[in-house]
């Protein structure tokens, strides 16, 4: 998910645009994703928390930056436990939804073989397109990565506190100037809430190039009781049906 500027220690700078892995000697080969969609206010939110561990080889410094969702609110970054500065910059990251802002930060005084771990969280509203409410988790910055070393796997869990129908979960790519939506193969951990589980791994030496983005239709609830109050409960029932994807 970062762009990673990588400061050397002998002021040698190293640009490096990637999701998970910069090289030569910053490595990722794995990030965890969790995600709750949930209703706030008549509209459906989305919290969403990573962790990336990072296990660095020679830098004492690391610039990262960060795409956000335009009107994230409640945005935080930590190094392991230790919360870090953040600031918007004047770069943007090109998504199938248009562009994003990011954020950047900086991870100072680390170790050669040293592991690291950067947590970030934000929030933001979810928006409607076509009729379907499109979730979007900018996973594919490393579509402007040059060379590639690592294989990365993004472990993914979606909380879906409210009841829906037509999910879709897709990873989003961009070819021959044409945003492409493929099928992503998920299961769904049914208890309370449905959690959906995905894991998305890049092909072998290349790195993750593919956003994630989950479209659904919220079932009968506080968004649509409202204009609703004159359907009764059983006709309510009739017209509305939870759908789990097989």
């Amino acid at each position: 998910m970062f762009l990673l500027s990588l400061l050397g220690a002998a002021q040698c700078v190293f640009i490096v645009r990637c999701n998970p892995i910069p090289i030569p000697t910053l490595l990722m080969p794995e990030e965890y994703i969790h995600v709750e969609i949930f209703l706030n206010g008549g509209a459906l939110w989305a919290k969403v928390d990573g962790r990336y561990p990072f296990f660095n080889l020679e830098y004492e410094t690391v610039r990262m930056d960060y795409p956000l969702p335009p009107n994230a609110i409640n945005i935080s970054v930590k190094e392991d436990e230790e919360s870090l500065n953040w600031t918007y910059n004047n770069k943007v990251y090109s998504t199938v939804l248009g562009y994003w802002g990011m954020i950047n930060w900086t991870v100072s005084s680390l170790t050669s073989w040293e592991n690291f771990t950067v947590k970030t969280h934000y929030e933001y509203a979810i928006p409607m397109i076509n009729g379907n409410y499109t979730f979007l988790y900018a996973m594919g910055t490393g579509r402007y990565l040059d060379t590639y070393a690592k294989v990365t796997t993004a472990y993914i869990t979606i909380s879906m506190n409210t009841n829906y129908t037509d999910l879709h979960v897709y990873t989003v790519g961009f070819e021959n100037e044409t945003w492409t939506w493929n099928t992503a193969n998920y299961t769904i951990i049914a208890s309370n809430i449905d959690v959906i589980s995905l894991e998305v791994a890049s092909q072998p030496f290349n790195p993750l190039v593919e956003d994630l983005s989950i479209t659904f239709i919220p079932e009968l609830s506080a968004i649509a009781i409202l204009p609703l109050v004159t359907i009764t409960a059983p006709l309510a029932a009739a017209m509305y049906r939870r759908k789990r994807a097989q």
